[in-house]
């Protein structure tokens, strides 16, 4: 007689397993989890534990699966009606809810367009609205909509705006053809923080949608020394990027910037010495360049 020794993998196995038998049907998927970590000392997630007792064959995956049945029904009625109608209509046919990102998923496998959405503003809402919106920009009536009565999307709003002739500070006008926007006059200052988290002065330069406010400091730097080169940056020498005067302002070559950067050098609010590390950069740069070039 053979006897046939188990390796430790298969022991391995075979524990895990009847965890799984024992355990997986009386836990919710969150305790069921918790306690097969806690168990082996592994790291898995809820979903990819619950497809491993899918697997095993364990636990029956209730997954909802949409047939030719469904497929027909969501053909004929999908065009005519919303997402959330489809929903309560589905429901009442063939008594089961789907999740609306399946439903969705469903509709582009189809290729079925719904009816779309719209929120709808109740008269105390407009009435809200009329009353308050002509003194205040769009961000800001936007902000107080949501603050006194709920969350609504962006579009959802300004959709809400057009439908009622609701107009906000300095009205509609009309930008290449039917894009609508508010003007702000120009020469409007706004203070805004930069991708590297420093606050800058800004002036409104044109009127269009993008591409119309331009940094302070550039534009009176340039009014002073002409084009500022795109290979330059401006500093601002005592360290204040909200302290735009001519005599405050200092422009360098981007690669000295990172130079004196990688050195660990840093701008100051000590104007001498923030000079003393715009030079130090300046120098070393220079020295690179010229072991570059016998290279």
């Amino acid at each position: 007689m053979v006897c046939q020794t188990l390796t430790k993998r298969q022991i391995k196995s075979a524990e895990r397993k009847a965890f799984m038998e024992k355990y997986a049907p009386i836990m919710s998927r969150e305790e069921f989890t918790e306690a097969y970590n806690k168990e082996f000392g592994t790291k898995y997630t809820v979903t990819y534990l619950r497809s491993l007792v899918y697997k095993a064959g364990i636990l029956k995956n209730e997954r909802f699966l949409f047939d030719e049945e469904h497929d027909k029904f969501l053909i004929e009625n999908g065009p005519s009606m919303t997402c959330s109608e489809m929903l309560e209509l589905f429901e009442e046919t063939f008594n089961y809810r789907p999740q609306k990102a399946s439903l969705y998923q469903r509709y582009k496998r189809l290729n079925i367009q719904p009816k779309l959405e719209r929120e709808k503003f109740t008269e105390e809402e407009i009435d809200f609205l009329k009353r308050n919106a002509q003194n205040l920009y769009f961000g800001e009536i936007y902000k107080l909509f949501v603050e006194r009565y709920r969350h609504v999307s962006y579009d959802a709003f300004r959709y809400q705006c057009r439908k009622h002739n609701i107009e906000y500070a300095h009205g509609f006008d009309l930008v290449n053809d039917d894009v609508k926007t508010r003007y702000r006059d120009i020469g409007f200052e706004i203070v805004w923080k930069a991708p590297s988290g420093k606050l800058y002065n800004f002036v409104k330069y044109a009127h269009g949608i993008k591409h119309n406010y331009i940094r302070k400091d550039k534009m009176i730097y340039e009014s002073h020394y002409g084009e500022l080169p795109s290979t330059h940056c401006i500093i601002h020498l005592d360290g204040d990027t909200l302290n735009d005067d001519i005599d405050n302002l200092f422009a360098v070559d981007r690669r000295v910037v990172s130079t004196y950067t990688r050195l660990g050098l840093k701008i100051t609010d000590n104007p001498e010495i923030n000079l003393s590390i715009i030079n130090t950069g300046q120098l070393q740069f220079e020295i690179s360049q010229a072991i570059k070039k016998r290279l």
